[in-house]
């Protein structure tokens, strides 16, 4: 049984801490030997410099008068938490209390839905969006993102559920309160306005204005700096090292909702195609099966290679046999 032990330590004007373990029973440790010890004896070239494999401290007490050993400089910088998974999100939402099984799907369908999160490899990443839509929440509504308010909310519906509670009180005491929260808000808080950033591009409508990347409802876009005399608008899109399989023209690619892919021809070699797909096509690759050209499918942040055609024989799944 050990005793974490931390003793800080005047020198001068500044101030050290040492942290490290105290013995206290060695049960087992006796027969077989306390770590550090003999392990430390027995080293072949050990000095007083090397480390040794446990930090033992000493019986200390205050005011006593110590004698350095050594101090070793590290330069540490703190790390931002890790982002969340959509596992590590309902696994946290389960230990503060909030939701229920039943409701965990549809919280994180929302978080997409409204483009307040986005994909990034297994994390969910957030948005310009819901950045924004949390700092104006904090300021105005500090106790409706609480966590403890929600958790209570939760214990409030279980109790007009078993008949403790009328589910009028509940309303009221939460409606009126709120209610006064929201006409604050409305009255002292700043309207959101996301500034254009240039492209450095001309509209090829028009020939007078500069497109823009602008924030729109679903994501950024980029629009006509002389809206709404001139609507033109285009998505915007990233270039992919595949081609389009009808027509031969590049293949470029978008996020859309719930921070998916889609896949498109830029029609720069036939303006009427009409190729487009959740699934990037490979350049030069063929289904063994049919002939179909093969796809790059992402599934459950794994990657596999599978024919385009549905109705090929290499998709279907063997049945199974029932013994009889």
């Amino acid at each position: 049984v050990y005793d974490k032990v931390s003793a800080d330590i005047l020198a001068g004007d500044q101030l050290f801490r040492a942290r490290g373990e105290t013995l206290l029973f060695p049960g087992w440790l006796a027969l077989y030997g306390v770590p550090g010890e003999s392990q430390e004896a027995d080293k072949p070239n050990s000095t007083e410099d090397d480390e040794p494999d446990l930090v033992d401290l000493p019986d200390l007490a205050p005011d006593d008068l110590l004698h350095l050993h050594r101090i070793d400089p590290e330069q540490k910088f703190t790390q931002p938490p890790a982002r969340y998974t959509e596992a590590s999100l309902i696994k946290e939402l389960e230990e503060l209390g909030i939701g229920r099984p039943s409701t965990y799907a549809p919280t994180i369908s929302t978080l997409f839905d409204r483009l307040y999160v986005e994909r990034e490899g297994r994390t969910l990443k957030p948005t310009e969006l819901g950045s924004t839509v949390t700092e104006m929440l904090e300021a105005h509504f500090r106790k409706i993102v609480d966590t403890d308010f929600t958790a209570h909310m939760e214990d409030e519906l279980d109790r007009v559920e078993s008949g403790d509670r009328d589910w009028v009180e509940v309303l009221n005491d939460f409606y009126r309160p709120f209610h006064d929260d929201v006409i604050k808000a409305m009255a002292t808080a700043e309207k959101v306005v996301f500034e254009d950033v240039p492209t450095g591009r001309k509209c090829p409508v028009c020939g007078e204005g500069d497109l823009v990347i602008r924030e729109g409802r679903y994501g950024k876009f980029i629009a006509c700096s002389r809206y709404p005399d001139c609507k033109h608008t285009e998505t915007i899109s990233e270039p992919t090292s595949s081609h389009c399989p009808k027509c031969g023209s590049p293949v470029r690619s978008r996020k859309i909702r719930r921070g998916n892919l889609l896949y498109f021809c830029d029609k720069t070699k036939d303006p009427d195609c009409d190729f487009a797909g959740f699934d990037l096509p490979l350049d030069g690759k063929s289904c063994p099966t049919c002939g179909s050209y093969m796809v790059m499918k992402r599934f459950r942040g794994r990657t596999y290679e599978r024919c385009s055609n549905k109705a090929c024989l290499s998709q279907k799944k063997p049945t199974k046999k029932h013994k009889e």
